[in-house]
């Protein structure tokens, strides 16, 4: 029982973890390539993008999601997906 609590509450400080990103540039650069995937994909009715979606165009700007290291997103630049 203990395992499978211990496993739960990892899954959930994962999930609440501070994003970070691996790319070249700083903060301001990382904000501005989220600002612009955003602004350019389709969202739902609650205003979010795809995380797929999202994820891949910052990819395509040159910023991969990492869980080390990188570039720490503040959580007031948090952006739901779904």
């Amino acid at each position: 029982m203990k395992i499978i609590l211990i496993g739960i509450l990892t899954v959930l400080l994962t999930a609440c973890a501070t994003p970070r990103y691996s790319g070249s540039g700083n903060l301001d650069n990382l904000l501005d390539a989220r600002y612009q995937c955003v602004s350019d994909l389709p969202v739902d009715s609650y205003g979010n993008p795809s995380c797929a979606s999202f994820n891949a165009c910052l990819r395509g700007k040159g910023w991969t999601k990492v869980t080390e290291g990188g570039v720490e997103v503040p959580m007031n630049y948090a952006i739901s997906c779904h």
